[in-house]
């Protein structure tokens, strides 16, 4: 390109060609391309990780070696809700049904559920 100064000489002003705009503008374009697909997979492989997680914090609580409220503050800190049923059972008056549900904070999404039927004792009704 040649560009005509104020005192009336020629000046050369060098440019970039169409050829390697479009060159860059392809790169910058496959790089963005492997950049969302790494970034779907990375979230495609969390969910196994938050159900391992909502499996032992239900597990946890079921077999009774936390306690309920601790189990709730730590599920809610990482994204996890739980809810837990004690039901009776009307053909057996000593015993229970322990139902634990545990949910996706942000999708309300069910990852996991429980029931277990448990002796009726002190340990499972707080």
């Amino acid at each position: 390109m040649i560009k005509i100064s104020n005192n009336g000489r020629f000046k050369r002003v060098r440019g970039n060609s169409i050829l390697e705009i479009l060159v860059a503008l392809s790169l910058i374009s496959v790089t963005c391309f492997v950049a969302v697909q790494i970034y779907i997979n990375v979230q495609k492989s969390s969910l196994p990780f938050l159900k391992m997680k909502a499996i032992e914090m239900a597990m946890d609580l079921s077999e009774h070696r936390s306690g309920f409220d601790e189990s709730v503050k730590n599920g809610q800190e990482s994204g996890l809700t739980i809810v837990k049923e004690i039901n009776s059972i009307e053909e057996f008056p000593d015993m229970r049904v322990l139902h634990i549900i545990v949910r996706n904070t942000n999708d309300k999404r069910k990852i996991i559920e429980i029931r277990r039927i448990i002796e009726n004792d002190e340990k499972y009704l707080r």
